[in-house]
């Protein structure tokens, strides 16, 4: 595993799926039910993913997908640990699918990407 190099684009893309998952974080208690609030961040989560991908246009996206992965798992496992077990010493299911959604979302939104659209030569 290796960094993937991420051009200004590409970072800015990636800190916009930052902010607007943590809208949706902080919005979504007011529409969704509370047992269904996990399954629908890792979905729109997953939405998000999949329009990165197209926007950012990556040479490869797989491996862009497996870097992506590696990060946002590692940026949710911390803040789970920091978040849930530390800060209101609770440890529940949604917490391991939201973690779940974190690494599988951009693995399977770089293989749609892939299967759809393959390697794109660089600009």
């Amino acid at each position: 595993m290796h960094w993937y190099p991420l051009s200004g684009k590409d970072a800015v893309l990636l800190l916009l799926v930052f902010v607007m998952s943590g809208i949706f974080s902080r919005v979504q208690p007011y529409f969704v039910a509370p047992s269904l609030i996990p399954f629908t961040y890792a979905f729109f989560l997953f939405l998000l993913m999949l329009a990165y991908f197209p926007l950012a246009r990556p040479k490869d996206p797989l491996a862009l997908g497996k870097f992506l992965a590696l990060l946002l798992g590692a940026i949710y496992a911390v803040m789970i640990v920091l978040v849930e077990i530390i800060g209101r010493h609770n440890y529940s299911w949604g917490s391991v699918v939201v973690l779940a959604g974190a690494v599988l979302s951009p693995l399977v939104a770089a293989g749609i990407y892939h299967l759809f659209f393959g390697r794109r030569p660089p600009r």
